[in-house]
């Protein structure tokens, strides 16, 4: 909306042609009134009182046609100036509000819906980091002591939808090392390990 108007006020500031039509009009009627003048000092009664006043005043009022359209054409560059500011005011309170995310991620949720009020600090939004993704297991405390699990090459299977066409199950392996062993065993007397890996991103841009 407000470029619109700084785009339609730059025109306007652009447009002088009501100026220049004012010049034209005025140069007319002063050569039509310098006539009149000269041809009533050659013939006294040439032209009447009035048609001279009448005259002068035609040419007087063009003079102020183009003073008028000075003047608009000044407030026309104004409002082109205004306008700006405008721009200017509602970029910058669009750039006060943005929000840029700390991260590359995925939106995984929105909170709040359109129109409703937030306030500083509430949560907008549940962002997820797709490119480098984490997997939890158990180990049985029975098979691994914990130094043992630390480090350890581990492959990570992950089922995707089966194929449209074929129906056939899909499976993506990744390699990674456990990262994380829980210094403690579980009631099950499992230990609790972390692994990470890199995630492959299709050509069209899904994970």
């Amino acid at each position: 909306m407000a470029e619109s108007e700084l785009k339609v006020a730059n025109k306007q500031a652009e447009n002088d042609i009501d100026k220049q039509i004012a010049e034209k009009a005025e140069a007319l009627t002063k050569i039509d009134y310098v006539e009149a003048l000269d041809a009533r000092r050659r013939v006294p009664d040439a032209l009447s009182d009035f048609e001279l006043r009448r005259r002068e005043f035609t040419w007087k009022r063009q003079e102020s046609e183009v003073e008028k359209a000075d003047r608009d054409l000044e407030l026309a560059r104004i409002n082109v100036e205004l306008a700006a500011q405008k721009v200017d005011a509602v970029k910058n309170e669009i750039e006060r509000r943005k929000v840029t995310a700390p991260f590359h991620g995925v939106v995984a949720e929105t909170i709040p819906h359109v129109g409703e009020w937030v306030s500083q600090g509430q949560p907008i939004l549940r962002l997820v980091n797709m490119d480098r993704l984490r997997v939890q297991g158990y180990v049985d405390s029975n098979d691994f002591a914990a130094y043992e699990l630390y480090g350890k090459t581990v492959t990570i299977e992950v089922i995707l939808a089966r194929n449209d066409t074929t129906r056939e199950e899909r499976v993506e392996r990744f390699t990674s090392k456990i990262s994380y062993v829980a210094p403690t065993v579980d009631a099950a007397g499992q230990f609790r390990v972390f692994a990470e890996f890199d995630n492959r991103q299709s050509p069209d841009g899904f994970y």
